[in-house]
């Protein structure tokens, strides 16, 4: 069940929150740890790192 989770939360097909309800784990820290361990991270590309900066200084500015 492990292995099912960490590759569809790869795949961006769930997230964090069923991970840790699939997993029955206690604390969305528990959950974060696991995903770690796993290697389990989403697809980050640098276009979403530019729209992240471009949302976050038309947020600030």
């Amino acid at each position: 069940m492990e292995l099912i989770a960490a590759d569809n939360y790869r795949q961006g097909c769930i997230g964090a929150a069923e991970v840790r309800q699939m997993l029955n784990f206690s604390s969305r820290w528990e959950t974060y740890d696991f995903l770690k361990r796993e290697k389990a991270y989403l697809p980050y590309t640098e276009d979403d790192l530019e729209q992240d900066v471009k949302a976050y200084s038309d947020q600030h500015c």
